[in-house]
């Protein structure tokens, strides 16, 4: 190997290195809410679709939050067992929001996923994620739950209830941050919410646009130089 392979071999490695984002913190955060160790007694969701519990819980009635602008929210669906359809929508920073329908009881797209079916993406900015619940059959629209806060539902019925999870990409509740998050519902319908949080349960992958580190296009920039000189010496030689 000669003196200008071996040089255009670091170079490249370095540029591999450069190009190696250094592990990012986590995008979103659970904040308040109760906190459970295991499984909602009767989650009909979670067990077949291969979400396990290490070492994390699962928060009833937290808020989620945003730590920064223009992140990237990416919908995924698991599951569920609601025999009434549960509408999740997901405002978006520019243009339409995010909407998905669980249709368990119309029977096209409902049960266990496993893997989750992806649905779709929009962008939201720092602060709390604008995060949305409605019950579409019945009473068409009628708001269920939004994030950080659960309004009562019509009179009569009892009060949805939302939950958060941190999720490893192993499909694992974790108890450290992560840019999963698992969101799960109780749509209360009834005068005795079964809390089993199986009524729709989603995925939310957070992710914002990787930059090139500076000193990577430095890198690039000589290994660009030294494949130059290569090929003069090549033409000289010639």
């Amino acid at each position: 190997m000669n003196k200008l392979t071996r040089l255009s071999t670091l170079a490249a490695f370095a540029v591999g290195l450069g190009l190696a984002a250094p592990a990012q913190a986590a995008l979103v955060s659970i904040t308040g809410g109760s906190a459970t160790g295991s499984l909602p007694s009767g989650n009909s969701v979670l067990g077949p679709a291969g979400i396990t519990f290490a070492g994390g819980s699962i928060i009833k009635n937290g808020t989620l939050r945003i730590s920064e602008d223009d992140v990237t929210l990416t919908l995924y669906f698991v599951g569920s067992e609601s025999g009434w359809n549960d509408q999740i929508r997901l405002g978006n920073t520019a243009g339409a929001p995010l909407y998905h329908t669980e249709t368990f009881g119309a029977g096209a797209g409902g049960g266990v996923h496993n893997p989750e079916i992806s649905i779709g993406s929009v962008t939201q900015d720092a602060g709390r994620a604008n995060l949305r619940f409605y019950w579409t059959n019945p009473n068409p629209d009628k708001l269920l739950v939004k994030n950080g806060y659960s309004p009562p539902l019509i009179s009569g019925q009892g009060r949805a209830s939302l939950a958060f999870a941190y999720l490893n990409e192993l499909d694992q509740i974790v108890k450290d941050p992560t840019n999963r998050i698992l969101v799960l519902l109780d749509d209360a319908f009834g005068h005795h919410p079964d809390r089993d949080y199986d009524d729709g349960v989603w995925i939310l992958q957070a992710s914002t646009p990787v930059p090139l580190p500076a000193a990577a296009w430095l890198l690039l920039s000589g290994l660009v130089g030294f494949g130059a000189v290569a090929r003069r010496r090549k033409t000289a030689t010639g």
